[in-house]
């Protein structure tokens, strides 16, 4: 995990919690405000159902800021500021590797490659490649 900006709220400002409860992006939230020592409540804020309604908080004016994948910030015309970048890896129970290989076949395809790369901040540097959980 790679870090690129801070969280941070100014005196006197509150944080919004956007996102439901238990989700990866909002688990993410939780612990970048708890490492910034921000003293927030995860029970206030709306709950949305996917990054785009984030962007779209943002678009509106409802929120000043809301984590989201670069896609949905750039679906909406927003400016992105980075916060982290992760790798993703699809799990697969070994009984069931070669149910996912047309997956995995299609996701290291130039054509989808492309469009991939063409929503921003993926690196699909290593899309296709396998290995074995130790």
């Amino acid at each position: 995990m790679r870090r690129h900006a801070n969280i941070s709220c100014y005196p006197g400002e509150t944080c919004t919690f956007i996102g439901k409860p238990g989700t990866a992006t909002r688990l993410l939230l939780e612990r970048l405000l708890r490492e910034a020592e921000i003293d927030a409540d995860p029970a206030s804020g709306s709950v949305v159902d996917s990054h785009r309604a984030v962007a779209a908080a943002v678009a509106a004016g409802a929120v000043d800021a809301g984590l989201a994948v670069r896609a949905a910030a750039v679906a909406l015309d927003l400016e992105f500021l980075p916060v982290l970048s992760e790798p993703f890896e699809l799990a697969v129970a070994e009984r069931d590797v070669d149910l996912a290989t047309p997956l995995v076949d299609a996701l290291a395809r130039a054509p989808v490659a492309r469009r991939i790369a063409a929503l921003g901040g993926y690196d699909l540097s290593e899309t296709g490649s396998t290995r074995r959980a130790a």
